[in-house]
């Protein structure tokens, strides 16, 4: 498993600084390739797309299998 975020990873997706959570459980559908791109996510709980261009913390989700 690697420990880049990439497309199809489960991630949450907190706003740096300001203490609030975007999203606890959203697909990336779409990665920046450049600057001023954003990134693109899918929440799953609601299905909403989100294109974030500003700072924020990217926490891969990983499953533990037993």
């Amino acid at each position: 498993m690697s420990n880049v975020i990439g497309i199809g990873d489960r991630v949450q997706v907190d706003f740096n600084g300001a203490q609030i959570t975007l999203c606890r459980d959203a697909e990336v559908i779409y990665k920046p390739q450049g600057i001023g791109d954003s990134w693109v996510f899918k929440g799953h709980d609601t299905g909403s797309i989100y294109h974030i261009s500003e700072g924020c913390t990217i926490t891969k989700i990983i499953k533990c299998t037993p």
